[in-house]
């Protein structure tokens, strides 16, 4: 029996994938951020393995960053090799908006700052953003109407009354995810060491829910990674504030300019 077998679930294969087959149902699993690498353990006991790829590591963007791809690893045929290697499918980018456009103001309260993208209307569920809830610590997940066609900015905005997909609340030390009924999904470990939170996802999910919570997941920990960086002034703030201070440094004889 492969290691793959053991594990419970291995990633589908690449035919199936194409044929249109891996829509099966994901047994409880742990993911672990590795660099680049979402890897997963379906048991204690046996090694984790990769099962999402992304371009870049999410745990150390800063609010610089504004697009990461998110890739199903999808198994060759028999035992992966240097010249046959596991193969990748793209079904996600993972976006994040940091002003409105000119980067003067804020994000409208109708578009998220952090959201999934379908890249296929044939695939996943379609795509979801991050709504903050007037809670503190509190988020909902909700569809998205990317054609920005009644927003100021053109940005991507929450389908209006439209019902949360998963929410996602800090109880106690711990976030927890819920699905639309209210029923715990999954669970964010943290680590002592302070590296990214792992995942635990406590129930059988569709492949279809079970990829668009890791992907919010992950914008969830690119986040969390984004928030504790140092800011770093773009080079419009830099600029108005240099304006600024020109305009309003004093004179010689202690008189602003006007």
């Amino acid at each position: 029996m492969s290691a793959d077998e053991i594990n419970g679930s291995p990633p589908p294969s690449y035919q199936d994938v194409v044929d249109g087959k891996a829509s099966d149902r994901i047994p409880p699993s742990l993911l672990s951020v590795d660099g680049q690498t979402i890897t997963t353990q379906h048991h204690e006991g046996v090694s984790p393995t990769a099962a999402y790829r992304l371009n870049r590591g999410i745990a150390t963007l800063s609010h610089a960053t504004s697009e990461v791809t998110f890739e199903r690893v999808v198994k060759a045929h028999g035992q992966a090799t240097e010249k046959a290697p596991d193969r990748t499918r793209h079904i996600y980018n993972l976006r994040y908006i940091h002003k409105a456009p000119g980067g003067l103001e804020g994000v409208p309260s109708d578009s998220p700052h952090y959201y999934v993208e379908r890249v296929s209307s044939k695939t996943g569920l379609g795509s979801l953003g991050m709504k903050k809830s007037t809670l503190r610590k509190h988020w909902k997940t909700l569809p998205l109407d990317l054609s920005g066609k009644t927003s100021s900015y053109k940005l991507p905005q929450f389908v209006k009354d439209a019902d949360a997909v998963f929410t996602l609340s800090l109880q106690g030390d711990q976030f927890i995810w819920a699905d639309a009924q209210g029923n715990v999904v999954a669970e964010e470990i943290p680590q002592e060491d302070g590296s990214a939170s792992k995942l635990q996802v406590k129930s059988s999910l569709e492949r279809d829910s079970f990829e668009m919570l890791v992907a919010l997941w992950c914008c969830h920990v690119w986040q969390q990674s984004a928030e504790g960086q140092p800011r770093v002034q773009t080079r419009l703030e830099s600029a108005l504030f240099n304006t600024r201070y020109i305009m309003n440094r004093p004179t010689s004889t202690g008189i602003q300019k006007n």
